[in-house]
């Protein structure tokens, strides 16, 4: 996904025609609906109703729009920061949990070395990061509750709604279950996210209902892949800018969403013993500035 498609969506979503767009951003009208053409390409969605009085938003375009905005905000403060330059910076080291998907985690390598210049990173993987981290770990990505142990300084980024997820496919085949009783007698795909052992699912309203999962994984890219092949119903992320990472994930649709739903916190946690090193300064402004927090 380029800045340059976002710019020219919520440029015209705002101004209400191509033709508007172009003159505010001085390109010429096939130019800025190549743009748009991309954006909606990358997503799998449409963005726009055409009609010969201009464009509308669809629904999915109006929930996109506030997502885009946020991009864009982020991305102008980031390349303001971005044009600081941090020398000297020794390899700055990472802890991710396993199983995040590989596209999430190339995004966010490449953002943090072109935001720091001269940035070198060290990534490593572990299934409970906060608990395996040592004395040169300078930024720890954490899903889900604060860990029990360790004293570290925390920055939430952001929260994942979980919901069950089917492939077209695995419904084509087996239909689509319509109860919670019924559910639980399709073969289920637990992902842990760090929390749990998978055998209860969260209950719209609080509470939760116990499972028998056939697959549970701390690995999100395995649950994923299981339920693509229809190897089940998995207990999923339900975010739309995921699509812009793994356009795949579009053939995923929810099941029974508004009886199984619950969320996850990502967080950012930083060893206190090492939240004054110059990495850990420079990174933690850039994730507020990201972030807003």
């Amino acid at each position: 996904m380029e800045l340059v498609w976002l710019d020219a969506f919520v440029t015209v979503a705002r101004s209400g025609s191509f033709k508007a767009a172009a003159q505010t951003l001085r390109v010429a009208r096939a130019t800025l609906r190549g743009r748009v053409d991309a954006l909606e390409s990358s997503l799998g969605l449409m963005l726009f109703a055409r009609g010969h009085g201009g464009v509308e938003l669809t629904p999915a375009g109006r929930e996109f729009l506030q997502e885009a905005d946020h991009l864009l905000r982020a991305a102008r403060q980031l390349a303001k920061f971005g044009e600081r330059s941090f020398p000297g910076l020794e390899p700055l080291e990472v802890l991710l949990p396993v199983g995040l998907p590989a596209p999430v985690q190339a995004v966010l390598a490449q953002q943090l070395r072109s935001l720091v210049p001269g940035l070198a990173l060290a990534v490593q993987h572990h299934p409970a990061p906060a608990a395996a981290s040592g004395a040169t770990t300078d930024i720890i990505l954490h899903f889900g509750r604060m860990p029990e142990r360790g004293a570290f300084r925390t920055l939430g980024l952001t929260h994942l709604t979980l919901v069950p997820k089917a492939s077209q496919r695995y419904l084509e085949a087996n239909g689509r279950p319509e109860s919670l009783e019924a559910l639980l007698e399709r073969p289920l795909l637990s992902w842990t996210h760090g929390a749990g052992d998978g055998r209860t699912w969260p209950l719209v309203g609080g509470g939760e209902i116990e499972v028998a999962p056939s697959v549970v994984s701390d690995s999100l890219t395995l649950i994923q892949q299981l339920t693509l092949d229809g190897a089940g119903i998995g207990l999923l992320p339900d975010d739309p800018r995921a699509l812009a990472f793994e356009p795949e994930l579009v053939d995923l649709v929810p099941v029974l969403s508004d009886r199984v739903r619950g969320e996850v916190e990502v967080r950012v946690l930083l060893p206190e013993h090492r939240a004054d090193s110059p990495n850990v300064r420079a990174l933690l402004e850039l994730l507020r500035n990201a972030f807003g927090s």
